[in-house]
């Protein structure tokens, strides 16, 4: 007797043709969230590294602060102090890391500007020369330090050197700014917040440089006092 040979009927056929697009989709479905997966870890090592960078940077421009007596527009009661800070911007007088492809005394202002692609922490900077005023930033220098920033606070914390005077007015706690014109904080706390979270507070302690001579009553220049 014959074996008899028959195929798949149409029904199979479908029924088979299904199944292998839903294994399709499903497997498709998974690479593309893999890949969003990979996409949003790549983001968020960018976004660390960003704020490594950045702390980095802060830290050791303004962890190395010169304590520059001068003739401040800002006291007119007499000297102050090359240092400036309210909530929302900070100019200062510190030195430029060397490995950044600069070195030395530079002025230094940080502040939330606009820009193309939207707001960003900008660092102005220029070359230290013998003034007793900040240069015009808007011709300085300028590097994005992080950008699509939402927010940028600055607060400041610190005692005068003669704790027993303390003035009734000093500023006590953190508080937004800088009021004080003739002495610079002890400790700087930037937050910022961009357009995915908030970053981690950043508190850098101000450590006067040796050229510092905050006794003077001129300003310093090269370690020499004019």
């Amino acid at each position: 007797m014959t074996a008899r040979h028959r195929g798949f009927t149409l029904i199979e056929i479908l029924v088979v043709m299904s199944l292998l697009s839903i294994i399709m989709l499903a497997m498709s479905s998974s690479m593309r969230t893999m890949a969003q997966t990979e996409a949003r870890v790549d983001e968020r090592l960018q976004r660390i590294d960003e704020m490594r960078v950045t702390d980095n940077f802060l830290k050791k421009t303004l962890g190395r602060i010169d304590v520059v007596k001068s003739k401040n527009p800002n006291n007119p009661a007499g000297l102050g102090t090359l240092f400036v800070a309210d909530a929302n911007s900070m100019s200062w007088v510190g030195i430029m890391p060397a490995r950044y492809g600069a070195g030395g005394r530079y002025f230094f202002h940080l502040a939330l500007e606009e820009t193309s692609s939207g707001k960003a922490l900008v660092l102005r900077f220029a070359p230290w020369e013998m003034q007793t005023t900040f240069p015009e930033w808007a011709q300085a220098e300028s590097h994005i330090l992080a950008a699509g920033i939402t927010d940028f606070l600055i607060e400041t914390e610190g005692l005068p050197q003669e704790i027993q005077s303390i003035a009734s007015d000093w500023p006590r706690g953190w508080h937004a700014g800088w009021s004080v014109k003739d002495a610079i904080p002890q400790r700087i706390r930037l937050t910022w917040a961009d357009q995915k979270d908030h970053w981690p507070p950043l508190v850098i302690a101000l450590m006067p440089t040796l050229q510092s001579q905050t006794a003077s009553s001129g300003f310093v220049t090269g370690g020499a006092v004019h």
